[in-house]
């Protein structure tokens, strides 16, 4: 048997000769997809306020604004294996509580009014 008909024939199975395509995998340094950018207050801060008016807590989901590396547009991440997004919750409202994977991270920040 060939390396390439044992690569089809274990790709029948949803196996990947790790040989195959280790150099691609781990380059001899790393070459990051995601670009520079920044997200500032200004900028995020008014529509997030707008929302909170246009969109109730109960009428969404989830009431975020995801934040988007201009390098992954359409892809809702900020870096190859990381998502964010913007929460905010007026005065009074609850949210339903939310599952996450143990690598998944919350910061709260408090506000005393929304203006």
């Amino acid at each position: 048997m060939s390396r390439e008909g044992f690569a089809q024939r274990v790709g029948r199975t949803h196996l990947v000769p790790l040989w195959d395509i280790m150099r691609g995998m781990l380059p001899p340094e790393p070459r990051p997809q995601a670009l520079p950018h920044l997200w500032r207050r200004s900028d995020w801060r008014p529509p997030l306020l707008d929302a909170a008016t246009l969109v109730t807590a109960e009428a969404a989901e989830r009431r975020v604004l995801l934040l988007e590396n201009p390098a992954f547009a359409g892809e809702y991440r900020v870096a190859a294996t990381m998502h964010a997004g913007l929460q905010l919750l007026a005065p009074g409202e609850t949210a339903r509580r939310g599952r996450r994977a143990s690598s998944a991270d919350r910061a709260a920040v408090g506000a005393s009014r929304m203006d």
